[in-house]
């Protein structure tokens, strides 16, 4: 079991390293001039202990990996005023909570199965100055019910509000994943 679990952490870490290779393949791309599909990384990794009181004492590390994909689409295939927005969100580490035993945990990358999935897939049409219209896979808490002061902080409670978090899949996407009866698996 370890032995497995360490074969899955050196093949996560090798691709970090290959997104991380394409990000600046890309980036490098950019320089010469605006590419039609633009790629970025963000990699977050926290260490968490129960150093008194709890139910054990040890550290944790939890890690949050994500990998976007931005296109123009005008540039890319001639549509104008679209762009398109992909998001790869991959979650692994340990579980903090079941060592402190909080009801609303301490780590809010904390998840309960470890796995990389499409996290966003959308289209935006803009009109000028008029707005714009985006559907597809999203996250609503990236936009709506967001609080400012929320992002500085680790705690799964300063976030979103549970009352609208706790509506479960009869409630709004804040964490979208694959749901029985959708047309492709969004989640594996």
């Amino acid at each position: 079991m370890r032995q497995a679990k360490t074969k899955r952490g050196l093949s996560e870490l090798a691709t970090c390293f290959c997104l991380a290779s394409a990000v600046l393949a890309t980036s490098a791309a950019a320089a010469e001039g605006d590419p039609a599909i633009q790629l970025s990384l963000a990699y977050k990794a926290d260490v968490a202990a129960t150093l008194s009181g709890g139910l054990a004492k040890r550290g944790r590390v939890l890690d949050n990996l994500q990998v976007f994909a931005d296109v123009d689409l005008d540039r890319a295939i001639g549509w104008k005023g679209a762009t398109a927005h992909f998001q790869l969100l991959n979650n692994s580490g340990a579980t903090p909570n079941d060592d402190v035993g909080s009801l609303q945990g301490v780590d809010n990358i904390e998840v309960s199965r470890h796995r990389l999935r499409l996290f966003e897939a959308w289209v935006e049409q803009g009109f000028g100055d008029q707005g714009s219209v985006r559907a597809g896979l999203y996250d609503l808490n990236s936009e709506f019910y967001a609080n400012e002061s929320a992002g500085l902080l680790l705690a799964p409670a300063f976030g979103i509000g549970t009352e609208l978090a706790a509506t479960g899949p009869n409630g709004p996407s804040i964490f979208p994943l694959h749901r029985p009866g959708c047309a492709f698996p969004l989640d594996a």
